[in-house]
């Protein structure tokens, strides 16, 4: 003979159950998603402080944004780490490394100014490299991408769980 297990209650009390756990559901998944973000944004952070890419005006390190999770429409979270963009838009050829050689000419005097091994040098055109390969934001994502999973999966244990 198989088993039954029954429960009597009424509506009105299982809706309320069910939504304090939806509540309590969003707010541990909120405090998740911003905790990895937060741990991604530093992580991007570390890889332009010298990690990846040498720490220089330090302009595109000072992107790096992170914006609070939160539940739009639905059940859609959304959470936000940026970096570049307008303020910076160097950032993006190292993540996706440079597809060619480029010329440098001075726009706003005759001639560009640089320093190499302490000397200060002159000159009116330079030939320069592409501009190599140095993702310095796609391995946050990654290593974020998977942490996320572990997170959301451990809130939802601890939503069901009650813990």
């Amino acid at each position: 003979m198989g088993k039954a297990f029954t429960i009597t209650d009424s509506a009105a009390n299982v809706v309320e159950y069910l939504e304090s756990k939806k509540i309590l559901a969003q707010s541990v998944i909120v405090e998740r998603v911003n905790s990895v973000n937060a741990m991604m944004a530093d992580m991007v952070r570390t890889n332009l402080s010298g990690e990846v890419l040498k720490l220089g005006s330090g302009r595109l390190r000072g992107t790096v944004r992170q914006f609070p999770a939160r539940f739009l429409s639905g059940n859609l979270v959304s959470g936000t780490v940026t970096a570049g963009g307008p303020e910076a838009p160097y950032g993006v050829y190292f993540e996706e490394g440079g597809t060619h050689a480029f010329e440098i000419i001075p726009i706003y005097r005759r001639a560009l100014m640089f320093m190499v091994e302490g000397q200060k040098i002159f000159a009116k055109l330079v030939h320069h490299p592409p501009i190599p390969l140095k993702p310095w934001f796609g391995p946050a994502v990654d290593w974020a991408s998977g942490e996320m999973a572990v997170q959301l999966s451990a809130a939802m244990k601890e939503v069901a769980g009650g813990h």
